[in-house]
């Protein structure tokens, strides 16, 4: 009877020693650890690794790499590669089953990555002004929950139905994304009349309205983190 009551103990034990680990997983989007909350309240849900989730034009040749909310990546360049990706923010390592793709990152932002290449020990640019890279919509709409700020210093506040811009609420609503295709014709209407094309939506960057949609919610925001 010891012997089972002891076996039953130790079982339970690791159960929740795993349980334990898992939510120190900071980049588990399903975990409660891994959100950030802001100032304002909002919640960030994607981890450590949210400013990396985006299109992105590499300043070294015509590479340009995909890395999606979902885990998976591509690279859209010389060849075309997929695979998943992970970022882990103790040790700074972007890493990816894309062939030899595994950068160790020195700079991680909202507006530029830039990065090690491990295998050969070059260094690596990441920006969002590539052809590609300016037009990635992520399949997950709830990237837009946040507050974001542009250059010049407006700044646009998204919860799950609505947005603050000047202190003044309006209901948003996303329609038009396509998991399978990141350049699909995605727009955003505000208050069910003001309809603009949602140019790039990424983890730390977005771009509300083409060049020729103008109009107070147009810009290009990049993500306030504190």
């Amino acid at each position: 009877m010891k012997k089972y009551v002891f076996l039953a103990l130790l079982a339970f034990g690791t159960f929740a020693l795993t349980a334990c680990d898992k939510s120190k997983d900071k980049n588990n989007p399903d975990d409660p650890a891994s959100e950030e909350v802001s100032e304002n309240g909002i919640k960030n849900e994607f981890g450590e690794g949210r400013l990396i989730i985006g299109g992105w034009s590499v300043t070294r040749g015509s590479y340009h790499f995909v890395f999606k909310s979902d885990g998976t990546c591509i690279q859209d360049g010389y060849s075309y590669e997929s695979g998943v990706w992970s970022y882990n923010p103790d040790t700074k390592i972007l890493a990816t089953t894309m062939a030899s793709w595994t950068w160790s990152m020195n700079i991680v932002t909202a507006e530029a990555l830039q990065g090690t290449y491990l295998t050969k020990g070059t260094s690596y640019g990441f920006n969002h002004d590539g052809k590609y890279s300016q037009v990635y919509v992520d399949a997950n709409p709830k990237l837009i929950i946040g507050k974001w700020k542009t250059k010049e210093g407006k700044e646009i506040t998204f919860d799950k139905t609505n947005c603050t811009l000047n202190g003044k609420k309006y209901a948003y609503a996303i329609n038009g994304i396509d998991p399978q295709h990141y350049e699909a014709d995605v727009k955003i209407t505000f208050d069910e009349n003001m309809v603009y094309t949602l140019v790039h939506l990424s983890g730390g960057y977005i771009r509300i309205g083409t060049d020729e949609e103008t109009g107070i919610f147009a810009g290009e925001y990049y993500y306030v983190s504190e």
